[in-house]
């Protein structure tokens, strides 16, 4: 090598600093000190590095080559020290983790405390400058490891596949948009729209979706904080596109609605990134592979299951109708329980509500030779809406984020028939405020009767509204259904 530590430290110090004197400031050196050694360095290797423009230094495209080693290599030998420090004292070795775009950490408690029994001599620290710069802070060494949705290739980055998550369309409880199964492009055609990157990434929604359908939503807005997209949101100031994994909180809790792109949705592929020159047995390539078997084993927790994105992917739904004094009723299962009673003005309206609702399964009718239970199961319905029998207790499978199941599940438990108002469910599930969360839940409810939500009216005891229209409502209420 012709060039020493000196050198490689005098074209760092350049980068960082914007004139000579500081640069050499920060070296403890006087500014000929620090010419001198940059002259030494270009004679060693026979190139121009600076070039004099008046009295300022501009690099040469030589010079912006070191440099760039520069910036990796030094960072990396002060961190080969202080492990080689840490190791000879037999000290905790701490690995600084940061996640790109969002600001979610409710996996990480839990992870931390898996990390403490299988590495007990790691710490973690949060660095904050991951969330906007997740390349830069790990070339720079400001980070040692961050989880990143999207796609990457940067050759100085190692890729390692966590989880797939899903890209939603997030909306208000009352929004428009709110009661779709899925959104097509031009759904965002006329809508407000908050964006929280200005560029377009690879791997997201402007690429993905937007882009090539060629519509624009209406206005779109900047703001690069997406917890502040979702209390924008919430006041129903415009929707956005955003990771379903990284605000389950807010979707859980009723604050906004998350709405599949297309009917087949979008997945989005978060991956740990550590920068590719650490060495195989390092800790960060050990923390990184407690992540990865971490995430894989808890693959459902707090996440999207592929059934949100793609609900009946593989599974075999069989249906069946029957004529009530309520109107046409279709009713459909799967191998655990009954997951669609709804009400429709023909046949054919109803079999595409279903298709609409599970695009993936394989979706058959039914018959009294091919699937007695199920056939049963309508009759007994039926004979119960047209007062001829008992309310029937079917074995059900509901599909809905945990704050609508929670909904649900409150009003199986409401005894012979009593009306609740929404803000009675709210109080009982715990969530005083969320009475407007709770009557979407009510709206997106897929099984009508068996989940009674037609119970729940408005606090001035009025009907409110209903899926099947408040005519239906009004009618199974007044027949004490």
């Amino acid at each position: 090598m012709r060039l020493e530590l000196k050198h490689w430290l005098v074209l760092h110090a350049l980068h960082h600093h914007p004139t000579v004197y500081a640069a050499a400031d920060s070296l403890s050196i006087s500014q000929s000190a620090l010419s001198h050694r940059l002259a030494e360095a270009e004679r060693r290797l026979d190139i121009a590095l600076f070039e004099r423009d008046g009295r300022r230094l501009k690099i040469t495209p030589a010079g912006e080559s070191l440099t760039q080693t520069a910036l990796q290599i030094l960072p990396l030998l002060e961190r080969a020290e202080a492990d080689a420090r840490d190791w000879a004292k037999d000290t905790q070795h701490l690995v600084r983790i940061g996640i790109a775009s969002y600001n979610h950490f409710a996996w990480l408690g839990e992870f931390i405390h898996h990390l403490n029994q299988v590495l007990p001599t790691v710490q973690l620290e949060l660095v904050a400058s991951a969330n906007q710069h997740p390349s830069t802070s790990l070339l720079e060494s400001q980070v040692d490891l961050v989880l990143a949705p999207g796609e990457f290739d940067h050759r100085g980055l190692c890729v390692t596949p966590l989880f797939q998550d899903e890209l939603v369309l997030l909306t208000h409880p009352h929004h428009q948009l709110a009661t779709k199964a899925y959104i097509s492009p031009a759904d965002l055609e006329f809508e407000s729209y908050f964006s929280y990157s200005r560029d377009s990434l690879p791997g997201f929604e402007y690429e993905r979706f937007i882009r090539p359908s060629g519509v624009i939503p209406r206005l779109t807005k900047l703001v690069e904080m997406p917890d502040a997209i979702i209390e924008l949101i919430n006041a129903n100031l415009g929707t956005s596109i955003l990771s379903r994994w990284a605000n389950a909180a807010a979707i859980n809790a009723g604050k906004v609605i998350a709405i599949p792109l297309g009917n087949k949705g979008l997945s989005l592929q978060w991956s740990c990134l550590t920068r590719s020159n650490e060495t195989r047995h390092s800790t960060v390539k050990q923390v990184e592979q407690r992540l990865q078997a971490w995430f894989t084993q808890h693959k459902n927790l707090d996440m999207s299951p592929r059934r949100y994105a793609q609900p009946g992917t593989g599974e075999q739904i069989s249906y069946a109708f029957a004529h009530t004094h309520f109107g046409l009723l279709a009713m459909a299962a799967t191998d655990k329980g009954v997951c669609f009673v709804q009400f429709g003005a023909s046949k054919a309206a109803l079999i595409e509500q279903l298709k609409a609702e599970f695009p993936q399964a394989n979706i058959q009718p039914s018959s009294q030779n091919t699937s007695p239970v199920l056939a049963a199961w309508t009759r007994a319905l039926s004979d119960y809406l047209n007062q001829q029998g008992p309310k029937p207790d079917l074995p059900l499978d509901m599909r809905g984020t945990a704050f609508q199941t929670q909904v649900w599940k409150y009003l199986l438990s409401i005894k012979d028939n009593n009306r609740v108002s929404y803000a009675d469910v709210a109080n009982s599930i715990g969530k005083p405020s969320a009475h407007r969360a709770v009557a979407n839940a009510c709206g997106k409810n897929s099984i009508a009767i068996l989940v009674p939500c037609h119970l729940v009216l408005r606090s001035d005891g009025s009907a409110g509204g209903y899926r099947w229209g408040s005519e239906k409502k009004q009618a199974l209420l007044e027949a004490n259904l």
